[in-house]
C-alpha cells in the first residue's frame, strides 16, 4: 500500500472513532475516552473482520462508557464483528446488543441484540 493511501486510511479510521479532532495530541494529553477512541482507530485501520476489546470502558465515566459501546455498534453495523469482554451487564443491556454471560466458563444467559429477530430460531 503506497503511504500516501496509508495515512489517508489511518485519518479516516481515526475520524470514524473519534468526537472532535484530536490528532494533534500526544498519548498522554488525551483523556481516558479519547484514548479509548484513538485505540480503536488503531483497531480499525487495517479494516478487520474482527475486533475484540477486552474491558474497553473499564475505566470511563458511565456517559463515556455509553458512547464507545455506541461506537462499537456502528463499527458492527458496518460489517465488522465486534466482541466485547466486560463486567458491567448494566452498559450492555443500555446498548442493546447481543451478549452471552459467562460465570466460571458456562453460558448461563444469552439475550438477543434488540431487533434481532432470526435469534429467537437459534438452538444452543
Amino acid at each position: 500500500m503506497p503511504v500516501c493511501a496509508a495515512i489517508v486510511d489511518i485519518v479516516s479510521a481515526f475520524r470514524k472513532a473519534s468526537t472532535k479532532s484530536d490528532q494533534a495530541h500526544y498519548p498522554s494529553e488525551l483523556s481516558g475516552g479519547e484514548q479509548q477512541r484513538a485505540a480503536i482507530a488503531r483497531a480499525l485501520i487495517n479494516d478487520p473482520m474482527m475486533v475484540l476489546a477486552d474491558e474497553p470502558t473499564g475505566n470511563l465515566d458511565p456517559d463515556l462508557a455509553l458512547e464507545i459501546m455506541n461506537l462499537f455498534r456502528e463499527i458492527n453495523a458496518g460489517g465488522t464483528t465486534v466482541v466485547v469482554a466486560t463486567h458491567d451487564r448494566e452498559l450492555i443491556r443500555q446498548v442493546g446488543c447481543r451478549a452471552t454471560m459467562l460465570e466460571h466458563g458456562v453460558i448461563t444467559e444469552e439475550t438477543p441484540a434488540i431487533g434481532d429477530e432470526s435469534y429467537y430460531g437459534m438452538r444452543m
